[in-house]
């Protein structure tokens, strides 16, 4: 999951790299406020790429356990 995590940051950056690189691609008139329906698209993957980091927040580290291994012991 994390390597899968990894490999989507790492696309959502080439993603926001169409805002720095060609920015009257994105922006009407070179207006950050107006967006072109590229813009839209770029922007609209901070969605994604906060749910991406909410799904990261939530990965265990280490392997699953089985079901017969026991919980360790609450510090």
């Amino acid at each position: 999951m994390r390597a899968v995590l990894g490999l989507f940051f790492l696309q959502m950056i080439g993603t926001f790299l169409v805002l720095v690189l060609q920015p009257d691609v994105a922006f009407q008139d070179g207006n950050p406020l107006l967006l072109t329906v590229e813009g839209e698209f770029v922007v609209k993957n901070l969605v994604l790429l906060s749910a991406g980091m909410v799904i990261g927040a939530t990965v265990e580290t280490g392997w699953p356990r089985s079901a017969d291994e026991k919980e360790p012991p609450a510090k």
